[in-house]
C-alpha cells in the first residue's frame, strides 16, 4: 500500500520530460514563497503537505529545467499538465456548464504555452485546516501553494494573459475572470464559490478571497524560527481530534526512507490496522513463495524441453539454465531489500511503519520517468484518480453506517428487554427507553412510529418517502407516524402480536435523486441491508 501511495503522490509531481542533466543543484525558494510554505506545516487540525520538486529533481525523479533562463519550454511541465488535466475534467463531470468551462480553460492555457514560457516548478504545497469534518466551509479556508523559480513581473504577466483571455470569451458566455484585490478570481454559477490566483514573488497560491487574506497575513508576518528548512522530498501531516493524527514522510538523499505514524489513536483501532498490515504481508509472502514455486517448475520444465531439443540454439539453452525463479520476478533484488525493510513499531497509542527505496531502484525510477512525456503521466494519474477518488467517497460514505448498526442494535436490545418485563411488544420508542443521541443522520422507525434524524441538513422521514414501510424483510406496514415523545396522549394503537419491524435509512450522499441506505434488524438480532446508499 505504501509502495503505490508513494508512486501516485510522485506521479502528481511530474512535470518536464527531458532527460535529468547530472549533478542537478536544488534552487532555493524565494523568501516569500518560503514563508507562505511555512503554511504546510502547520501542526493543527486538518491537512498539510508538500512536494519539494527541487530535492526530487536531485534524485533524479523529475527532470530539470529547459532553456538557459530557467523556465521549462513552452510545451514543458506546468502548462502540459495544466492542459492535459483541464482537458481531460471535460469528460469527468456530468455538468454541460462544468463541462463547457474546463474545455475553455484548456484552451486558454494552451495559448498561454504558446505565448509565454511557464515558470519552473520547485515545491507544491496544501493548507487545509479542518476543525470539524462535518462543515464543508473548511474548503473555504483551503489553499494550494505552488513555487517558482521566477520574479513576481513574471509570474503576475501570467495573470494578465489569462485575464485577457476571460475578456475574449465575456461577450459569448458572460464574465468569467474577474479581480479581486490583484488576484485572478473565475466566479461563475457552476462553482460553488469564487476561486482566486494570486502571483508573487516567487509564487502562485490559489484559493478562495478569505485563504488569500490568509496568505497576505502569513506574508507579512515574520518569518519563523521555530524549525528548520527541511530537506524531505515529500510531507504529508493529517489531524483530526479526537481521532488522531498521522504523518508520511519521504527523506533521503540517494536512498528514501519512508515512514508512516499515528498517534493519538484508539487501542482498537491500532490493533485492527496493525492486525491488517501484518495479515497483507504474510499474504505478500505466501504470494511470493507460490510464485517462486510456479516459476521454479516451469523453469525445469523449459529447461528439459529445450535440452531434448536438438535444433535448439546453445545460446538460448544457456540463458534459460541460467535463470532463476528470483531473477524473473525481481532481477535486482529490489522487491526483497524493500520487503526486507519493512518494520512496524506498535507504540503507546498509535503504530510506526517504516521502509527504505534502495538508492539504485530510486535511480532506475528516475530513468524511467524522464523517459515519459507529461500527458502519458497526466493520463495514468487521471486513471488513478477515477478509481481512487470515488473509492474514497464511498468510503466516508459507508464510515456513516456504522451509526444505523449500532442503533438498530441498542433499539433490538430495548425492544426485547420491554417484552421480556411486559410481555408484549411496543412500537413506541417513549415507552421501550429507547432515544438515540442527538446529530443521527438516520431515521429510525419501530413498527408504524419513526424518529426523524437530527444531523443539520439530514432529509427527516416527514420530508420524503419511507423505504422502511415497504421493506421486504416483513410485511408491509402503514406509513409512519411521527413518535409523540412530549407526553401528549392520544388513542394508543393496539400492541404488535409479534415483533415490529426495526428499521434505519438516511440519504449519505448528496443530490436530490441519491438513493436511502436502508438497514433492518430481524427477530434472530441479526443486521440486514437490502438498500445500499453509497454507490
Amino acid at each position: 500500500m505504501n509502495r503505490r501511495i508513494l508512486a501516485a503522490t510522485l506521479g502528481l509531481s511530474l512535470a518536464a520530460c527531458a532527460t535529468t542533466p547530472p549533478r542537478y543543484q536544488a534552487r532555493p525558494l524565494a523568501p516569500p514563497a518560503a514563508r507562505l510554505f511555512e503554511l504546510t506545516e502547520s501542526t493543527g487540525p486538518g491537512l498539510y503537505g508538500s512536494i519539494d520538486l527541487e530535492r526530487l529533481r536531485e534524485l533524479g525523479l523529475v527532470a530539470s529545467p529547459q532553456g538557459k533562463d530557467g523556465a521549462a519550454k513552452k510545451s514543458g511541465s506546468l502548462g502540459t499538465m495544466l492542459v492535459s488535466g483541464l482537458a481531460s475534467a471535460t469528460t469527468v463531470s456530468n455538468d454541460e456548464g462544468q463541462r463547457q468551462l474546463f474545455a475553455r480553460l484548456a484552451v486558454y492555457g494552451a495559448v498561454l504555452s504558446e505565448w509565454t514560457a511557464w515558470p519552473h516548478v520547485q515545491k507544491l504545497g496544501f493548507s487545509i485546516p479542518i476543525t470539524n469534518p462535518e462543515d464543508k466551509e473548511f474548503i473555504k479556508s483551503s489553499l494550494l501553494l505552488i513555487a517558482v523559480d521566477r520574479g513576481e513581473a513574471a509570474n503576475r504577466e501570467v495573470l494578465q494573459g489569462f485575464l485577457a483571455l476571460g475578456r475574449a470569451a465575456a461577450a459569448r458566455s458572460g464574465e468569467l475572470l474577474t479581480t479581486h484585490g490583484g488576484a485572478l478570481c473565475i466566479e461563475r454559477p457552476e462553482l460553488p464559490f469564487p476561486l482566486c490566483l494570486s502571483g508573487g514573488d516567487g509564487y502562485y497560491a490559489l484559493g478562495t478571497q478569505p485563504a488569500l487574506v490568509k496568505a497576505s497575513e502569513q506574508l507579512a508576518a515574520a518569518p519563523s524560527t521555530a524549525r528548520a528548512a527541511q530537506a524531505s522530498p515529500m510531507g504529508l501531516r493529517f489531524r483530526m481530534d479526537p481521532m488522531g493524527r498521522a504523518e508520511l514522510r519521504v527523506e533521503g538523499t540517494a536512498a528514501l526512507a519512508v515512514s508512516v505514524r499515528l498517534d493519538g489513536v484508539q487501542p482498537k483501532m491500532v490493533a485492527q490496522l496493525e492486525g491488517m498490515v501484518r495479515g497483507y504481508l504474510a499474504r505478500w509472502d505466501e504470494d511470493q513463495q507460490t510464485k517462486r514455486e510456479l516459476l521454479a517448475a516451469t523453469l525445469a520444465e523449459t529447461n528439459a524441453t529445450l535440452a531434448a531439443d536438438p535444433q535448439a540454439p546453445a545460446g538460448l539453452k544457456a540463458a534459460a539454465q541460467k535463470l532463476t525463479p528470483e531473477s524473473i520476478t525481481d532481477r535486482d533484488g529490489y522487491l526483497r531489500q524493500v520487503r526486507q525493510s519493512f518494520k512496524i513499531e506498535p507504540l503507546e497509542r498509535g503504530l510506526a511503519m517504516s521502509l527504505s527505496l534502495p538508492a539504485a531502484l530510486v535511480s532506475n525510477v528516475g530513468s524511467s520517468m524522464s523517459e515519459m512525456n507529461a500527458p502519458v503521466v497526466v493520463g495514468v494519474v487521471g486513471v488513478l484518480a477515477a478509481i481512487a477518488i470515488p473509492n474514497f467517497i464511498k468510503f466516508q460514505c459507508r464510515s456513516k453506517q456504522s451509526e444505523a448498526k449500532a442503533n438498530l442494535k441498542g433499539l433490538y436490545t430495548s425492544e426485547r428487554a420491554f417484552q421480556a418485563e411486559m410481555n408484549r411488544w411496543s412500537e413506541s420508542f417513549q415507552e421501550i427507553g429507547f432515544q438515540p443521541e442527538p446529530g443521527t443522520r438516520y431515521n429510525y422507525c419501530l413498527g408504524a412510529s419513526c424518529l426523524p434524524c437530527t444531523f443539520a441538513g439530514c432529509r427527516q422521514v416527514a420530508k420524503g418517502a419511507n423505504p422502511c414501510a415497504v421493506a421486504p424483510a416483513q410485511a408491509p406496514i402503514p406509513a409512519p407516524v411521527p413518535t409523540n415523545l412530549k407526553g401528549r396522549k392520544s388513542a394508543p394503537p393496539p400492541p404488535p402480536a409479534e415483533p415490529p419491524q426495526m428499521c434505519a435509512f438516511a440519504q449519505l450522499s448528496s443530490g436530490a435523486e441519491s438513493n436511502y441506505d436502508v438497514w433492518l434488524i430481524g427477530p434472530d438480532g441479526e443486521l440486514a441491508h437490502p438498500a445500499e446508499g453509497c454507490r
